[in-house]
């Protein structure tokens, strides 16, 4: 029986590139927060399409961590498909220690699509969440003193 796209599946979190000696490349990649990358063949396994196909605002995700039930939020992204293996998910060392379960190598996740407003409120980006964040506060105030305008005094 297949599993169904809701199931945590086990993966091995990372937060440095370890390259196949297949793929003979260095190992200097700079992952940065805001990002997960993942064998680009987990993309369509999770979402049914491919990663290539998608912009930037279909690349939102929520990982989950099955046990603590902490998540992050990521932009998505794929690597050649020669160079890493199938099962690790690599993220920044924040991103690592917030996700990391019990003392075992894989942890189960689950990998959710997100939109961007969740996205940009929970963000690592402390500059980014905090503009993002006044922004919202601000035009909800201007609204209020918009509709307060209209009132009869």
């Amino acid at each position: 029986m297949a599993k169904s796209k809701k199931e945590p599946e086990d993966f091995i979190l990372r937060c440095r590139f370890n390259y196949n000696e297949d793929a003979k490349q260095k190992d200097d990649f700079h992952i940065d927060c805001e990002s997960a990358y993942l064998h680009s063949s987990y993309y369509k396994k999770i979402f049914d399409g491919t990663l290539k196909d998608t912009n930037r605002r279909k690349r939102f995700v929520k990982i989950t961590n099955v046990e603590s039930g902490k998540s992050i939020w990521r932009t998505l992204r794929g690597v050649p498909t020669g160079a890493l293996s199938q099962g690790i998910l690599y993220v920044n060392s924040d991103g690592r220690s917030i996700l990391e379960g019990s003392s075992s190598e894989t942890t189960k996740l689950t990998i959710k699509k997100s939109c961007w407003l969740p996205y940009y409120w929970n963000t690592d980006n402390t500059a980014a969440r905090v503009s993002f964040k006044m922004g919202f506060v601000s035009l909800v105030i201007s609204i209020v003193a918009f509709i307060c305008g209209f009132i009869p005094h």
